[in-house]
């Protein structure tokens, strides 16, 4: 955690605003870097984008010099309460052009307005980004729910959100078969679960994923286009045959979805998805190694699998996650394994086109030297640097999740992070989300209390904020929680879920949201 930049912020929540100032370059968004233009905002290929990230008291921000202007002098931050009039100013020492600070000692739940400027030599300004507007505060929990209380055991619970947060689906096992059920009111109320598969067979290892809509402006008549349709895609096993099922909105996202017939991927267990666009990938774990396939048309046609680790003999990957950069389609696959006798280190794979072929040699992401065992991986990409994130279980120090950082496409990875410093307890089974504000949301099971879920962030500024509680209950009376989710929207909700034996000897799913 010695880093630069290290400043004490509480969990935050991401709030963008449309542009509102100017720039020296033009106002071209890109479908890419921005899903959804009309509230992300702020991303403008030839100037200066600009985000902030909302804390206790505070601002991060960061920008990209996408029109590389003239930044030798550094860059100056100008901000106030009233738009387009701005108080005070800052220089900040950093001539790259990604960079980022923080503006502190501000007042909670009072919005600024800020902007960028690009500094030459001689201190002047030589590009302006667009206008943001934040608001500090605390990010607070809100009261934790049972989804849908039953007196049968529920397991292995999955979330998945659209950009605006409704809809909001959340799947998992009930009685040998995957349901899901869902939340147009940012999981307020939830609906009765319906299955996703009523084909027969024993179904295990739920996956969802949600494809968000894409949009881009288009440069002729400057209205705004929609590419991609949302989509809601389901994963799982059956009898050990991995299955694959898209669901469209006919209506919209508030209308009623409609299932394409399943797909079968190939034979295996615990799939992981990832899709942008028409691009799926599928990655899952057979026979000691770790597998993929790719659709190009949505999920409706896959290509042949191919084997991405390299397990060779008695060694053996498991447990795989799978991200897509949605700046260029990059591939990058998560997984741990053995390579020799002793313990399980996590590595990655990774393809620079599309999923159409995998590098020969995987690249090892923890820096563990003591033997200590690592595995149950999270993997998710910066959707504006394209920075690939992985926080894992990891045993070289009793046990607790550390986190990592490549900036470089998955070639080299950072020195790894403790996120749980302080905890006395053990951590385990974390799952991670990054938000376009190049913030980490963390959620895992802690034991330092009893058994309980907790939720943290890795900050845009290199540190970890301290951990907070989801649950009112794990930990206490002989609950405990297990295997934990999470997922974010673009105005940076957390909605969290776990399964907890809250109510008697069964495991429910349970459901908290953090804004």
């Amino acid at each position: 955690m010695n880093r630069m930049w290290t400043v004490i912020l509480l969990i935050f929540s991401i709030a963008i605003a449309g542009c509102g100032g100017s720039s020296s370059g033009g106002n071209n968004s890109n479908p890419v870097t921005d899903p959804d233009v009309q509230t992300i905002g702020c991303t403008d290929n030839f100037g200066l984008d600009l985000f902030a990230a909302e804390t206790d008291s505070a601002l991060g921000l960061s920008w990209n010099n996408q029109g590389e202007f003239d930044a030798s002098g550094g860059y100056q931050v100008r901000y106030g309460t009233v738009a387009e009039a701005y108080g005070v100013e800052e220089t900040v020492d950093c001539t790259n052009l990604d960079c980022e600070t923080t503006l502190t000692g501000l007042n909670n739940d009072t919005t600024y307005y800020v902007v960028v400027d690009s500094l030459d030599s001689l201190g002047q300004p030589t590009a302006t980004s667009c206008e943001i507007s934040a608001t500090p505060h605390v990010l607070t929990f809100s009261d934790d729910m049972a989804v849908a209380p039953s007196a049968s055991s529920q397991s292995v619970p999955k979330i998945a959100s659209s950009w605006d947060g409704k809809p909001l689906f959340m799947g998992w096992i009930e009685n040998g078969k995957f349901v899901i059920s869902r939340s147009d009111d940012y999981g307020l109320s939830w609906s009765v679960p319906d299955a996703v598969w009523s084909l027969g067979g024993v179904e295990s290892d739920p996956s969802l994923t949600f494809r968000r809509r894409v949009v881009q402006t288009n440069p002729d008549t400057g209205e705004l286009e929609i590419l991609v349709e949302p989509a809601l895609f389901a994963t799982f096993a059956v009898d050990g045959t991995v299955k694959f099922i898209r669901a469209d909105f006919p209506d919209g996202p508030t209308g009623a979805l409609s299932f394409t017939a399943p797909v079968d991927i190939g034979t295996g267990a615990l799939p992981s998805t990832a899709a942008y666009a028409d691009h799926v990938e599928v990655v899952y774990e057979r026979g000691g190694g770790i597998w993929a396939s790719s659709s190009s048309d949505g999920g409706l046609n896959f290509s042949a699998e191919q084997r991405v680790d390299n397990a060779t003999g008695t060694m053996f990957s498991a447990r795989p996650d799978v991200a897509i950069d949605p700046r260029n389609d990059d591939v990058f696959v998560a997984y741990h394994g053995q390579r020799g006798e002793g313990n399980t280190d996590i590595y990655l794979n990774f393809s620079i086109d599309g999923g159409v072929y995998y590098q020969e040699a995987e690249v090892r992401i923890d820096d563990d030297t003591g033997g200590g065992n690592q595995s149950n991986v999270s993997l998710s990409t910066d959707p504006r640097t394209g920075h690939v994130m992985a926080t894992w279980e990891d045993r070289r120090s009793g046990s607790d999740v550390y986190f990592s950082r490549s900036i470089d496409g998955g070639n080299n990875w950072e020195a790894n992070l403790n996120s749980g410093t302080g905890l006395i307890g053990d951590q385990f089974t974390p799952s991670a989300e990054t938000d376009p504000g190049r913030n980490v949301f963390v959620l895992f099971i802690d034991t330092s209390a009893g058994q309980k879920p907790l939720f943290n962030r890795f900050n845009s500024l290199g540190s970890f904020d301290t951990p907070k509680e989801v649950s009112s209950v794990a930990g206490s009376a002989g609950s405990a929680a297990k295997t934990p989710a999470i997922t974010i929207d673009k105005l940076g909700r957390a909605f969290v879920a776990w399964a907890e034996n809250r109510d008697g000897p069964v495991d429910n799913v349970f459901f908290a949201r953090g804004e």
